[in-house]
């Protein structure tokens, strides 16, 4: 049987994401309006970079509640 064949004709079941899964429609749900609301290199100026130090400010404060590592 050639490699690629499969018993029956059946497609192959591929169980593996190779380093990712598919996104839930809940998360980009979640986060189409954080990414619809502007984009930029976060390097590149106060204004790109902004959003990206409060979430980083945030998620230290949330480990700090639970007195983890951030």
């Amino acid at each position: 049987m050639p490699a690629t064949a499969t018993p029956c004709g059946a497609a192959p079941i591929d169980f593996g994401h190779k380093a990712s899964a598919p996104t839930q429609a809940t998360t980009l749900g979640a986060l189409k309006p954080l990414l619809a609301a502007g984009y930029g290199n976060p390097s590149s100026g106060p204004w790109a970079s902004a959003p990206a130090v409060e979430a980083k400010d945030v998620r230290g404060r949330a480990a700090a509640e639970i007195d983890a590592i951030a």
